[in-house]
């Protein structure tokens, strides 16, 4: 009887130490130089249309928090990150890829609001679209060498985000003082959110501020671009509230859509000649813009390109403008005075609503204004206190001004 007993507990002694060293030998992996590690068990995954490596697709029934992705599932490599596969979890805190992972897909770990650590592999070459949006606890990120493509907003809206480190290797990208760029210098590609510096003059070289690369930042207040400075890209510094000051260099030629959407700290914007387009919303809710100068080359001022900019009190209108959008200086209640030429083609609806108390000046003779305004459906301006321009003390009754010494001079 006791021989039988030994056996039997010999028996589930064994068994348990198979069914320990089993568990123990699916969870742990090695990373390709050799180094041991224990992966997170659970992870949901689908296989590529190849079959021959699995995706990440998502947490599955796997409670960690710090998250280890295994180098193979049923025997096969694991090699991408799926799109939105960690989308709005707020549970895991860091992240570590083995270097055979290759891509992380868009949307891959958006709005993981707890998520402060991250380790990318050394195989990795993609970031998707979005892939860290609103990730507002990694404070510091490193970009291995082998990364050549990142895609649209990767990094937007980490707000303590202060750091991109880039490996001196590589060779897309670079890091100059935690400021992500190509690897020429020549686009900023972002600028660290979290960042406490109040005042920024970027370096010579660069030539373009690509989209959304300042956008909410919170904390910048005065910004120097360099001569050479070419496009400033769309929602370049949107939401920007505390931008007090930014000179825009000579050398620029595009300014994005929203590119200085409710920048309301702003006080004084001089667009250079060689803008010939106000990007739509461009600098919508800019509410302290007191002093605006639009350049002499300007051909279209885009929808709700200066709504709501409440602070200005003049406009001029270059003689070269062809097309004012939609709600372009709606609701800009402080204006007193638009200048205007009839070398204008459309004026589009809500163009200047609700500027009331402007007094509208028409640089060109009488005729052709109402020609403009016969050819055009805007109603926010048709019956404003219009004068029209003459060159000389008018003959007949009515509403006229010209220049004396440059400035507007009402007969």
């Amino acid at each position: 009887m006791k021989k039988t007993i030994y056996i039997i507990v010999s028996l589930i002694m064994m068994i348990s130490s198979v069914l320990l060293f089993s568990s123990c030998e699916r969870i742990k992996d090695l990373f390709s130089s050799g180094e041991d590690y224990v992966s997170s068990d659970g992870l949901l995954f689908t296989l590529s249309e190849d079959e021959s490596y699995y995706i990440v697709a998502g947490m599955g029934n796997c409670t960690d928090t710090d998250i280890v992705i295994p180098l193979t599932y049923k025997e096969k490599p694991v090699k991408e990150i799926g799109e939105g596969s960690f989308k709005s979890n707020q549970n895991i805190t860091s992240i570590k890829l083995h270097n055979e992972i290759t891509v992380i897909g868009d949307k891959a770990f958006y709005y993981c609001g707890k998520l402060s650590g991250v380790v990318l592999g050394n195989g990795l070459n993609e970031i998707g679209d979005e892939a860290f949006y609103n990730c507002d606890k990694i404070e510091s990120i490193f970009i291995p060498k082998s990364v050549t493509e990142i895609g649209d907003s990767a990094f937007l809206q980490c707000s303590k985000l202060e750091r991109i480190k880039v490996d001196e290797n590589n060779s897309a990208y670079k890091s100059v003082d935690g400021i992500f760029y190509n690897k020429s210098g020549s686009v900023l590609i972002q600028y660290p959110v979290g960042r406490e510096e109040k005042n920024l003059t970027l370096p010579k070289g660069v030539r373009e501020i690509q989209k959304e690369a300042f956008s909410l930042c919170k904390n910048i207040k005065k910004v120097e671009l360099p001569i050479g400075v070419e496009t400033i890209g769309d929602s370049a510094f949107e939401g920007c509230e505390n931008l007090e000051h930014i000179n825009l260099p000579t050398t620029l030629i595009h300014i994005g859509d929203r590119a200085f959407s409710s920048c309301s700290g702003l006080t004084e914007i001089i667009i250079p000649d060689g803008v010939t387009k106000i990007g739509v919303r461009c600098f919508i809710e800019c509410s302290s813009l007191t002093n605006l100068k639009l350049p002499a080359n300007l051909v279209t001022i885009g929808q709700y390109a200066f709504y709501k900019c409440s602070s200005i009190s003049e406009i001029v209108v270059p003689d070269t403008v062809k097309d004012i959008g939609d709600d372009a200086f709606g609701y800009c209640t402080s204006l007193e005075s638009i200048l205007i030429c009839t070398t204008v083609k459309t004026i589009g609806d809500g163009a200047f609503f609700n500027c009331d108390q402007a007094f509208l000046y028409v640089d060109g003779n009488e005729s052709a204004w109402e020609k403009i305004k016969s050819e055009n459906s805007f109603y926010d301006i048709s019956n404003y206190k219009t004068y029209i321009y003459s060159a000389s003390r008018p003959l007949v009754n009515g509403n006229y001004w010209h220049y004396v010494e440059g400035e507007i001079v009402i007969w």
